[in-house]
């Protein structure tokens, strides 16, 4: 048997991290390139860098055993995203889509660390 990957990822970065978990439980061997060190636990402060997931990215990390290692999320029902003036913009309500969330912001060090 060959000790060497049938994958090589890379870059650790979220997408990077999340692809060599995904490789990883599909039972393939995977080496995952990054120029620094593995994320280490959150500290208690916040992390200003946010990812809003959808519920389809939530289930996906369920999928992968990576949800349950979540630290902290919260909930997001509003969302307005516009580009170069406030009257551009797109709003989404969880209202309008007859659920309860739109989805999960969760922070980019607590996403590093599951991951």
């Amino acid at each position: 048997m060959s000790t060497r990957p049938e994958v090589v990822v890379a870059g650790g970065g979220a997408v990077g991290l999340a692809a060599a978990v995904a490789f990883a439980a599909d039972g393939r061997r995977v080496r995952l390139l990054m120029p620094e060190p593995a994320p280490q636990t959150p500290e208690e402060s916040y992390d200003l860098r946010v990812y809003a997931l959808s519920p389809a990215n939530i289930d996906w990390l369920q999928e992968l055993g990576v949800w349950p290692r979540v630290l902290r999320h919260c909930p997001y029902r509003r969302m307005s995203v516009w580009a170069d003036s406030l009257s551009d913009a797109l709003d989404f309500d969880c209202g309008d889509a007859v659920a309860p969330a739109l989805g999960d912001i969760i922070e980019h060090g607590v996403l590093m660390h599951a991951l």
